[in-house]
Order: C-alpha cells, then structure tokens, then sequence
C-alpha cells in the first residue's frame, strides 16, 4: 500500500521488472490522501517504522494483520502523525552512520514480523512459495 506523492509511474517497464513474476501475487493498494488509508486500515495495528522508537523491530511482538508503515527516503514519518501511532519500532544500528535505505529497511523490518509471527525456522515456507523467478529465467535460457 502506498500513500501520498508517489515519485514514480506504477506502469513504467522498470517498475514491472523490478516486479519480476511477483505482481500477480501483491494485493496493491493506493490511497491519495492518508485519511483515505486510515480508513481502509481501521481496525488493524499500525506500527509505525522509525528512528525515533525506543523499541527494536527484532524484539516486537507484531500480530499477522498488523500494517506496517514507512516514511519517505529523506524525512521519514511526520512528528505528528508519530504522535498519533502508538506502537512504533526502530532498526537497531550502531554507529554515527544510519546507511539502511528505505528497501533496505523495509526488507528487514518485513523479515523481522515473519519471524515474529511466524516462528523462526521458515523452512517449511521453501515449498509452499517456490522461487519462480529463477524457475522462469531458467526456463527462457
């Protein structure tokens, strides 16, 4: 789901490769304003993502049908709206540098509520989602 300004067109080729075989399986969402989001999300857990947290991502109990939201790039979530959200977590980094970027972040973070939801040892997920993309590029070679 996203929200807001988008910086980029949804329907441009790098995008869809970006995409890979992916897209047939997202569920897809856009929502102009975040009024229109709150709505859809009504009912569930937002857990905001931001440095700001006291409470790492790798340590939170999160529930399946939590929504986790990121900010942008540079700025990251509003003061404000942080405010507002009450379950908040963080990326743990050492260091003067913080060199996540926000794929990166979001990677983890999605990582770290699997594992939380889902147990640690995913094995078992290997069968049940098999790895496409390399089965077509194989395939097509």
């Amino acid at each position: 789901m996203l929200t807001g300004k988008i910086g980029f067109d949804f329907s441009s080729s790098a995008v869809k490769r970006a995409g890979l075989d992916h897209w047939e399986h997202l569920d897809f969402r856009y929502f102009s304003r975040f009024k229109e989001f709150c709505g859809f999300a009504a009912g569930r857990r937002i857990v905001a993502v931001t440095k700001a947290a006291r409470v790492s991502a790798l340590d939170f109990d999160f529930a399946a049908s939590d929504i986790l939201l990121f900010g942008n790039e540079t700025m990251g979530l509003p003061p404000a709206l942080l405010k507002r959200l009450p379950h908040q977590v963080q990326i743990p980094m050492w260091g003067p540098v913080r060199s996540l970027n926000l794929s990166n972040s979001v990677a983890v973070v999605a990582y770290a509520h699997i594992r939380s939801v889902y147990g640690s040892d995913l094995s078992h997920m290997a069968a049940e989602f098999p790895r496409t993309y390399y089965k077509k590029y194989h395939e097509i070679r």
